[in-house]
């Protein structure tokens, strides 16, 4: 019962983090204590992003020393999403302390690689991002870039291994989160490395990506789709990540911004985000909050001002990015949306930073 407890806060903790909808785990509410049928009534007194600190909290308080290591894996699960929470926060200092104890994956992960490879396929894209953030959104080394590069190709491999075995063994519930998790991550870090070659361009016309570059970059995105095909609310990811992989490929942007405009889309909201539709607050949203921001975001600075319906439709957008990114609590993401607007010269004066 304790073992199904721990799942069980472990599955809403990645829920919220994927922003996989807040539907019920499976386990029968006998099976949850009282402390985290209350945790999931408060969940919306913070943001989406600091309620999985909470639902990570309380595995590591059931823990005893005489525990077997099965159990206690459950510690180093709890850790990357700890790191994660704390990366999207900003709170570097933090992330590495976390990040010094799940460096090095317990012993009874690292031996089940043949059976299960997803802990090795997280590890490796968990210290490709590492290497990202310890950078400060800098352009990295030859060396450097290489390591990530080698990091997220090591990933991707475990992570086909995975989908591999879902094939036959139909993976669902937490095991399938982190997946997505693993995924999102190669995606974002691809991209991140992206961005640090087009930030360092000296012309603004369309940079292509060398072939093998876009060619990973559409294995994970393949990857992405698998595991979405059992996550029907996760959909807009894969909107979103064929639009970066059109602007890495420097294709035509009227499809790109279609893309866009489709991952900004909710599932009951049918006018465009790009038509000057002036009550977008209202759309009945679906989990996906970070990825229609980011979608947002993405074409606030990639897409030509001509795609946009008018001059304030970009500093709009911006603006209600800004807001989705604030509730979602990605204070990084969030830091970046700003860099933009006063970069863009928008002037909004009616969003803090």
């Amino acid at each position: 019962m304790t073992q199904q407890y721990r799942e069980h806060l472990l599955f809403k903790a990645i829920q919220c983090l994927v922003g996989a909808g807040h539907k019920s785990g499976g386990l029968p509410t006998s099976s949850v204590s009282g402390e985290a049928e209350q945790l999931q009534q408060q969940q919306h007194s913070g943001t989406i992003v600091s309620n999985v600190l909470k639902y990570t909290s309380l595995p590591k308080d059931t823990l005893w020393a005489d525990e077997d290591e099965r159990d206690t894996n459950v510690v180093w699960w709890a850790d990357v999403l700890e790191t994660a929470v704390h990366w999207l926060l900003g709170e570097d200092t933090l992330a590495e302390q976390l990040y010094g104890r799940i460096k090095q994956m317990p012993t009874q992960l690292q031996q089940c690689g043949e059976n299960d490879h997803l802990p090795k396929a997280l590890h490796a894209v968990l210290r490709a991002k590492m290497i990202l953030l310890k950078n400060n959104g800098n352009a990295l080394d030859k060396s450097l870039k290489q390591l990530v590069n080698i990091l997220c190709d090591e990933s991707s491999v475990q992570l086909q291994e995975c989908l591999t075995v879902n094939r036959i063994t139909d993976a669902k519930g937490i095991k399938l989160l982190f997946q997505l998790l693993t995924c999102d991550w190669l995606l974002e870090t691809r991209t991140a490395l992206w961005e640090l070659e087009h930030m360092n361009m000296e012309d603004d016309g369309f940079y292509q990506v060398p072939g093998e570059v876009l060619e990973k970059f559409q294995t994970d995105l393949n990857s992405l789709r698998s595991i979405v095909e059992n996550i029907p609310n996760a959909q807009s990811r894969i909107y979103l990540y064929e639009a970066v992989c059109r602007l890495m490929a420097g294709a035509s942007p009227c499809p790109t911004q279609q893309l866009l405009d489709r991952s900004l889309r909710s599932r009951n909201a049918h006018s465009s985000i790009f038509c000057g539709s002036k009550d977008r607050r209202h759309q009945n949203f679906v989990g996906g909050e970070r990825e229609r921001a980011s979608a947002m975001y993405v074409a606030c600075k990639y897409l030509p001002p001509a795609l946009l319906s008018s001059p304030g439709e970009r500093a709009g957008m911006l603006a209600e990015a800004a807001k989705t990114l604030e509730k979602v609590g990605d204070k990084r993401k969030l830091k970046e949306c700003y860099q933009l607007m006063k970069s863009l010269g928008n002037g909004i004066g009616s969003v803090k930073a």
